[in-house]
């Protein structure tokens, strides 16, 4: 709205007295996040994408018996459901596994992989 008659508006709704002024409204991307940045929890947010494609990084196979946890000092828990899928992955795809996580997601700064039970 052009600035002189928003002026104008709001005078003649005041009865002529002073007009008084809103502030622009704030961007609300950026609002949230320097939120999320000022308690924390704009890394956690950032960790939801490795989640939501972790089918994509370790294939749809590998992605029923294990599951991304949290990232620690640029480790990455991965839960695995099995102890023998723990064996398997361990050997034969522990590598693949980190090397697609760190090429999708180097934002996340992933170094290596902690396989766990659980």
């Amino acid at each position: 709205m052009d600035p002189k008659l928003r002026r104008r508006v709001l005078t003649e709704w005041s009865g002529g007295l002073v007009p008084f002024e809103f502030p622009a409204p704030a961007n609300l991307a950026a609002v949230l996040q320097k939120a999320f940045a000022r308690i924390g929890i704009a890394d956690r947010l950032r960790e939801t994408s490795l989640t939501e494609s972790w089918h994509e990084v370790v294939g749809p196979t590998l992605a029923a018996h294990c599951r991304p946890g949290a990232i620690r000092r640029g480790v990455l828990t991965v839960r695995v459901d099995h102890p023998a899928w723990l064996h398997q992955i361990t050997v034969a795809h522990k590598k693949d596994i980190l090397l697609g996580a760190q090429a999708r997601f180097p934002h996340l700064k992933i170094k290596e992989l902690l396989l766990r039970i659980g």
